[in-house]
């Protein structure tokens, strides 16, 4: 993991995340911080192990980790939401090299990235895209939130009604 761990202390990280999570300061519905995003990274290696599938675990890491860094970029809730993974994606190819990521590793992140809001039935580069995308809407404890019943997103997702990972 120290390639995580180099990517952890990249300024450059942290000022990104430390704009998403200024941005969303006062946001009432889930947030897209750090914690969010280690929540994704852990259960899309879970959802990855429980498939036999193997990817080295600072790869995982690093796509959760970047997967919603481009909303540090958006101006207010009307930019579409397929926006900020596309984004996000280009944001993490500078992040990944200076880590130490090889170019295919490079690709296999940014790709699934860039696919983490694909629909369920989509078709996805890998099975990394696709894990990562179910990480990010089983992360999320819709049945322990106080905003859910405003919350537009809340019929999506899988834990909205009862605890499954």
């Amino acid at each position: 993991m120290e390639r995580i761990n180099l990517l952890l202390r990249s300024s450059l990280y942290r000022d990104y995340l430390g704009k998403v999570e200024e941005k969303e300061k006062d946001r009432v519905f889930c947030k897209h911080g750090f914690n969010h995003s280690m929540e994704v990274a852990r259960l899309c290696w879970i959802f990855l192990l429980e498939n036999g599938l193997t990817y080295a675990r600072d790869v995982v890491y690093a796509a959760a980790l970047l997967h919603d860094l481009g909303r540090c970029e958006e101006d207010n809730a009307t930019v579409a939401a397929a926006c900020h993974a596309l984004r996000s994606a280009r944001l993490a190819e500078p992040l990944l090299a200076e880590a130490g990521y090889s170019l295919p590793e490079r690709k296999l992140i940014t790709d699934a990235i860039a696919e983490h809001r694909k629909g369920e039935d989509e078709v996805f580069t890998s099975h990394l895209s696709y894990f990562l995308r179910r990480a990010d809407k089983y992360s999320r404890l819709c049945g322990d939130c106080p905003a859910a019943a405003a919350c537009y997103k809340k019929d999506e997702m899988p834990q909205r009604s009862r605890l499954l990972y």
